[in-house]
């Protein structure tokens, strides 16, 4: 994975994030990549600009892109990883205001992207854009104010708010999720109040963060996050919510592509919201989790069983602290054996 940082500025300085991630999703479309995305290396603004590929584990000359694009955030999956896997995928990897889906076989005129940014600019500050967003018109149909700190959203129609949610779902993945459904409600004719009523009362799926009990001012939670965007996005949530509180994690890397390593350079970076990280390392696991725990500057540890693991976190858990279980598989029923341990 290339991951370049376009909005490095020198030490001591705060990074810019991007205006504008557009984000191309391929399998098999080489040639066709290397055109578009030859065109948006000419766009004006390119310095405000993310480039996101998103390959799904291609056989042709795409894996070389991001060698000749270097400025560009490349991202390969694994077999079996459809589009709507990969856009979901990107939209989490995603750091810009706007982000722009682009097919590949489309190339863009010099001022293009520019002028979408400056009418968005003008018509609302939105999180995203995309077709499902747009009326006839290419007007937004719903849009939202940013609410990086806060657990609501705000729907906006026309210059007018309609109402706002309070529910107990974080992150900004959830509120561009949020937004999508409300437009798809209404252009499926549902009142807007009663799909704003909805989204207060809905529930997150088990195991998405999921609380699982809270002793001595310890929060503990259960989460399946089975890869790094979903465990930053994760991470990033919480600590939204929870503000300057200690984060500890305990994790399991399970899955196939956890296993094998595929993921083992991205997982120290995905961690950067929590304080303390303890790193399972199975006999199954292919390569040695000090690749990572090294590159977490004193907060990272290795546990050879998930006995050691909850007894480490025993360990380092005071009162006020969110400790965050994650793994794709049962761990052992670590989050619980953990609140136990509290009792």
């Amino acid at each position: 994975m290339n991951v370049p940082n376009p909005s490095a500025t020198s030490a001591g300085a705060t990074p810019t994030l991007p205006k504008v991630a557009v984000i191309l999703i391929a399998y098999n479309q080489g040639a066709e990549l290397r055109r578009a995305i030859s065109s948006l290396e000419k766009s004006e603004g390119r310095q405000q600009m993310e480039i996101l590929v998103v390959d799904c584990a291609s056989d042709d000359s795409t894996a070389s892109i991001a060698e000749e694009f270097p400025a560009i955030t490349m991202q390969r999956l694994p077999e079996n990883f459809g589009a709507t896997k990969a856009l979901n995928i990107a939209t989490r990897t995603a750091r810009a205001e706007y982000l722009f889906l682009l097919s590949p076989e489309v190339e863009v005129a010099p001022d293009t992207v520019a002028r979408l940014a400056e009418k968005l600019d003008l018509e609302s500050s939105v999180i995203g854009v995309c077709p499902l967003l747009l009326d006839e018109n290419g007007k937004p149909v719903a849009r939202t104010r940013p609410f990086p700190n806060r657990q609501s959203l705000a729907e906006v129609r026309e210059g007018r708010e309609l109402g706002e949610v309070r529910w107990s779902l974080l992150g900004r993945h959830n509120v561009m999720n949020a937004l999508a459904a409300l437009a798809a409600a209404d252009a499926g004719g549902v009142d807007a109040q009663r799909a704003l009523a909805s989204l207060a009362d809905f529930r997150s799926a088990k195991r998405r963060l999921e609380l699982v009990g809270e002793h001595a001012g310890i929060h503990v939670y259960d989460d399946f996050a089975h890869h790094p965007t979903a465990i930053a996005t994760t991470l990033a949530g919480l600590r939204a919510k929870v503000g300057a509180a200690r984060i500890l994690v305990g994790m399991e890397p399970r899955s196939n592509s956890m296993r094998a390593g595929a993921h083992a350079d991205e997982l120290a970076p995905s961690l950067r919201d929590a304080d303390t990280i303890v790193l399972l390392q199975r006999p199954e696991l292919s390569w040695d989790a000090q690749r990572v725990t090294g590159a977490l500057t004193g907060r990272g540890h290795v546990a050879a069983t998930v006995a050691d693991l909850v007894a480490t976190l025993r360990q380092q858990a005071r009162a006020g602290d969110h400790v965050v279980f994650m793994s794709n598989g049962g761990f052992e029923d670590a989050p619980r054996r953990f609140l136990a341990a509290l009792r």
